[in-house]
């Protein structure tokens, strides 16, 4: 596994004229599993083209209900053995099992399926439960509690759960409300993502969950990417046109026109996660090894035994270097709060802000690092712009 795509969306109500408009969607995003909370009852029919779907609602109520839908070319197994409106599948991936539940808690149902929650999140494999749980909690940044609120506060405090996100909106109506929530047990170290989906017929907008192995790239608004100019190539073109006497306009133009011929525009972000280590990549090379021999030989039982073997090394390794990434991060953080200005610089890096630009100037095709040496450079330049003419 390298990534998975998974979607959780209250669709309203799923109807004929509605699951065409919302497969459409569907299809653009490419989901790997699409989580659902169908509004429909047992005896109506839903189908997605190349997916597997499960569907349940136990006390067969409109405006309740669920449905799993799973690529048919994924290798997995279907837990359904809960009590209330609770599904969750379990995929096999080359890190071993990974378990991804959800449900859907109507906001005039009281009973919380506390149990059924607890069987997905107390599971050895990494597992998640994504769902519709119409919680809320001051702890997880909302401005009152409620009963559901209550229960998943108190699952994270004793340590079953933990509150992964998300922070934007996903129901629209007279207010804006985040009834969608994603929690993960202790196994679960995987580098994760939440976007906000697109608006659709129903009153809910879909949360896009990616996992994923390596780091995550997400798309975000073009912009200018420093960091990889071609400052060699652009510094000519500036220092061509140093005056400004009246002609501040075409200095401006210049500098615009070098930015754009030399500064490239990225659309995407790359999330900060731990990088692999040399014993992660020997795992999964001996892993994916392993698994081509046994394609032409077929499995014995010793070769399926050190398969399961090199999964649980490699989870254990990845939770390894998923704990020293976060306490190399929160570490940095603290070394530096006593000191304001890198705390913050620090911070934004952290954000996925970069620190300063070039670190030198051009004068006669000279590159000027020190500050004093600069400083005399510039008071030349200013000397000769701002001086007294007839």
């Amino acid at each position: 596994m390298e990534k998975l795509v998974i979607i959780q969306h209250n669709v309203l109500k799923w109807t004929f004229n509605r699951s065409r408009e919302l497969t459409a969607y569907y299809k653009k995003i490419d989901p790997d599993i699409l989580l659902d909370a169908t509004g429909i009852v047992h005896d109506t029919p839903l189908k997605i083209y190349g997916y597997s779907v499960y569907k349940r609602n136990i006390h067969n109520e409109d405006r309740a209900g669920i449905a799993v839908a799973i690529k048919k070319n994924l290798e997995y197994k279907l837990l359904d053995d809960f009590v209330e409106d609770v599904l969750a599948v379990e995929v096999r991936t080359r890190r071993g099992p990974l378990v991804i539940g959800t449900t859907y808690l109507p906001p005039r149902r009281r009973l919380f399926p506390r149990e059924d929650i607890k069987k997905i999140l107390q599971r050895r494999q990494p597992s998640y439960l994504f769902g519709d749980l119409n919680a809320s909690h001051g702890q997880m940044g909302f401005d009152r509690n409620n009963a559901n609120g209550d229960q998943v506060h108190d699952l994270i405090n004793r340590g079953i759960a933990s509150h992964l996100g998300h922070d934007f909106p996903t129901f629209v109506g007279i207010n804006l409300g985040r009834p969608d929530i994603l929690l993960a047990n202790r196994q679960a170290h995987l580098n994760y993502a939440l976007q906000q989906g697109a608006l659709t017929s129903s009153n809910h907008l879909p949360v896009i969950l990616t996992l994923a192995t390596e780091s995550i790239v997400i798309p975000t608004a073009p912009r200018n990417c420093p960091t990889n100019a071609d400052w060699e190539n652009e510094q000519p073109e500036v220092k061509d046109k140093t005056y400004i006497d009246n002609k501040l306009k075409d200095w401006f133009d210049t500098i615009a026109r070098a930015v754009k011929d030399n500064i490239p525009i990225i659309g995407y972000r790359i999330l900060k996660s731990p990088e692999n280590s040399n014993q992660l990549k020997l795992l999964q090379w001996q892993f994916e090894n392993l698994e081509r021999a046994s394609r032409l030989n077929r499995w014995s039982g010793e070769t399926f035994h050190r398969a399961k073997r090199l999964q649980t090394l490699i989870t254990e390794e990845s939770k390894v270097l998923h704990d020293q990434h976060w306490e190399r991060i929160v570490k940095s953080a603290n070394d530096l709060y006593g000191h304001p200005a890198k705390f913050w610089e620090n911070i934004s890096r952290l954000l996925g802000k970069e620190g300063d630009s070039a670190p030198y100037i051009t004068d006669n095709n000279r590159k000027i690092y020190q500050d004093n040496e600069k400083e005399l450079v510039f008071r030349e330049y200013c000397q000769n712009i701002f001086r007294i003419t007839d």
